[in-house]
């Protein structure tokens, strides 16, 4: 391997922990997450399958494998409990939304069918 390949995969591996924990950073499910916070999942997941698709183009197997095992790392790394408490209250924009849902029960009164 030359330095320019270990530098690629360095660097690779060095983003990839960086999508990862910021897809482990979101909440997981969808109703906590604002409009902002779907933005940011999408783009980071474009960016994310971007980069692994340049990767693979380039022949960077090596660089490409460890993009996807940093992301995994990534999202495992930030879920650690007390790791993912700090980032939440450090970062406003990782925080779950608790949006109020409206009742699905309908007032019964006239309906205008007899």
């Amino acid at each position: 391997m030359s330095t320019f390949d270990l530098t690629i995969i360095i660097c690779s591996t060095m983003a990839g922990l960086v999508i990862g924990g910021l897809f482990g950073a979101l909440p997981w499910k969808q109703e906590q997450l604002s409009d902002r916070q779907q933005r940011m999942q999408q783009m980071t997941g474009f960016i994310g399958l971007c980069g692994v698709l340049a990767l693979i183009l380039t022949r960077q197997d090596a660089a490409s494998w460890a993009l996807i095992i940093a992301m995994i790392a990534g999202v495992g790394l930030v879920r650690i409990p007390p790791l993912y408490a700090w980032i939440i209250k450090r970062f406003p924009v990782c925080r779950p939304t608790s949006k109020k849902h409206k009742s699905r029960t309908t007032k019964k009164g006239k309906t205008g069918k007899r």
